[in-house]
């Protein structure tokens, strides 16, 4: 309870920071490191990779988008995301001191512990203690898409959920150790996105500022 109380009131103050913060017309990047947060991370040897957690919503929204089709689309970006960082980690380049599960091996036994949809339900040390791993990491992406009604209806019959026309987007990154369970790092950085941004282009900035400030 500790943990989450402290969790909860550092996400207060990170916000309203992150609020007031532009860089070059972005939110600037916030991080996070616990006391002694080094020392952990030099303990660690195996770390999971949990599919993202991503919230997609829609600015304006015309009552034509499908709920079901929007969570579906939620689930594929979650799973690419954590493909993405899996990958760019491992091919970053940097000496990175820890080995990354095999994230066929953490999906099937998230799936077979009927987890995949209840990932944030349980805390990070049962979470580590199931995937029998030292470190957790959890990861949050925020979509605002905004649609014209003319893009909207271009699309609404080939693609189930529309491309933006304009939009923002939020990492918030969380490395949990396996052990206590406790929150050892987190990494935010906002981004703003336009109607030439590619998911490909928004993974690849996303992924490099990411990889450029790993602590390991």
């Amino acid at each position: 309870m500790k943990t989450i109380c402290t969790f909860l009131i550092l996400s207060f103050i990170l916000t309203s920071s992150i609020s007031n913060a532009q860089f070059f017309g972005e939110p600037a990047k916030r991080i996070y490191k616990a006391p002694g947060f080094k020392e952990t991370l030099k303990t660690h040897k195996t770390i999971a990779i949990i599919p993202f957690k991503t919230t997609l919503s829609y600015k304006n929204n015309f009552r034509e988008m499908d709920e079901d089709l929007i969570q579906k689309e939620e689930a594929k970006i979650g799973t690419a995301m954590q493909q993405g960082l899996f990958t760019y980690l491992m091919s970053s380049g940097n000496k990175i001191s820890v080995e990354f599960q095999d994230l066929n091996k953490t999906n099937y036994l998230l799936k077979n512990a009927n987890l995949l949809d209840k990932i944030n339900e349980l805390l990070p040390d049962s979470l580590a203690k199931i995937l029998g791993v030292d470190a957790i990491i959890k990861c949050n992406y925020d979509r605002e898409i905004v649609l014209t009604k003319e893009r909207f209806q271009k699309q609404r019959d080939s693609i189930p959920i529309p491309k933006a026309f304009t939009g923002s987007g939020e990492l918030t990154m969380q490395i949990y150790d396996g052990k206590k369970g406790n929150l050892l790092w987190l990494f935010y950085k906002g981004m703003n996105e336009d109607a030439t941004s590619s998911k490909n282009e928004i993974m690849d900035r996303m992924m490099s500022l990411v990889t450029r400030n790993f602590p390991y």
